[in-house]
């Protein structure tokens, strides 16, 4: 039977779990969806910014945004995270977050690259482990 997911922290989860088949509706597999559709130069330059991004978010919650790398990355454009949608790398994001770092997270993120998309109606998709 397939994992249900309808948000980021339950797609971790499932993709932590290596679940055979996951099932994602919402939004959520409109996003999914745009993340596959990406080829390998896109996944790179993705993985990249969520480092980036997600290193900024790490440092700037204990110094209150003032670090000076903090203010140098955020007054920059964001060219790097612009592979992606901006709610799809919204969702890389949070994923890598989610899963605790952002090795652990871009770990996870290359095995959603291990799974067939099967889109199932407008707003359902399932994830198959090749």
């Amino acid at each position: 039977m397939a994992t249900q997911v309808t948000n980021e922290k339950e797609l971790t989860e499932a993709l932590r779990n290596e679940s055979s088949e996951i099932e994602i509706e919402g939004d959520l597999a409109n996003k999914v969806i745009r993340i596959k559709a990406r080829g390998k130069v896109a996944w790179a330059v993705a993985i990249g910014a969520i480092g980036i991004i997600a290193g900024i978010i790490i440092l700037k919650i204990p110094t209150g945004g003032t670090h000076t790398l903090i203010s140098a990355f955020v007054t920059s454009t964001p060219t790097d995270a612009e592979a992606f949608s901006t709610n799809a790398t919204i969702s890389l994001i949070i994923i890598a977050i989610i899963a605790g770092s952002i090795s652990v997270g871009v770990a996870l993120l290359n095995k959603l690259r291990a799974y067939k998309l099967e889109k199932t109606s407008s707003t359902r998709i399932r994830l198959i482990r090749k």
